[in-house]
């Protein structure tokens, strides 16, 4: 899938080096609005056996909870709720709190370094609301995730990859792709670098509503996507 013309085009299944079998449900650009640029590409996959339970999960009777309107079908009830400030946070976590496992995909558009990175996870999880009622956890998952990053220098070249997954223990596995391109008609590899696990689930849970928010999204075409995908499901 082309996600940004600078980087490579994103896969619609991940697997190895992650734990299990992944699908790509949504894709995009992550923007710095107010110097409008573009930071880096990235695509939401989740764990193929996990798919089935997003329906499991949004019953009608769970659907009609949070959103009454006997006009819509629950395809739309659910986008509604996704895109209810209200009420959007509640169905997320409900679906994280289900064991539903994620992998965020992360490729620069442009060439940075680990801080840079490691700066911007932490403020995008930061700038969720909820995380001032459970600050001492946060913080706690906040310092695992610096010291991931921390232990490791350089830059990151722009179209290298950093994968972030959610696994069933809710904590988070962290691992960068170096590419090397491929010669002559053949396809890139990856030297692959496991990076650390942050251990708190409470990160990965913020990181994934924030990339779900319905007012301030980190990426407003991945956020969009998803809510379509998990709508169709």
């Amino acid at each position: 899938v082309d996600v940004e013309n600078s980087v490579s085009p994103f896969p619609q299944e991940l697997s190895a080096p992650l734990s299990t079998d992944f699908k790509l449900v949504a894709y995009g650009t992550r923007m710095v609005t107010f110097l409008n640029f573009k930071v880096y590409a990235l695509g939401i996959y989740i764990a193929e056996a996990d798919l089935p339970l997003i329906p499991k999960v949004c019953t009608p009777e769970l659907l009609a909870s949070l959103n009454s309107d006997a006009s819509k079908t629950n395809s739309q009830k659910m986008a509604a709720i996704l895109l209810d400030p209200a009420h959007s946070n509640d169905l997320t976590e409900k679906l994280l709190d289900a064991g539903i496992r994620f992998a965020v995909r992360i490729v620069p558009v442009r060439n940075t370094d680990f801080n840079h990175l490691r700066d911007g996870l932490v403020k995008s999880i930061l700038a969720h609301p909820a995380v001032k009622k459970s600050n001492d956890v946060v913080s706690e998952g906040l310092g695992q995730l610096r010291a991931i990053f921390g232990a490791r220098k350089g830059s990151v070249p722009k179209n290298h990859v950093l994968l972030i997954e959610r696994l069933a223990t809710g904590a988070l596995k962290v691992q960068y792709q170096k590419r090397i391109a491929g010669e002559a008609g053949k396809a890139d590899t990856f030297e692959n670098l496991e990076m650390g696990q942050v251990l708190e689930p409470s990160v990965g849970k913020f990181l994934m509503l924030q990339y779900l928010s319905p007012t301030k999204p980190l990426s407003k075409d991945t956020r969009d996507r998803a809510i379509e995908k998990f709508s169709r499901l």
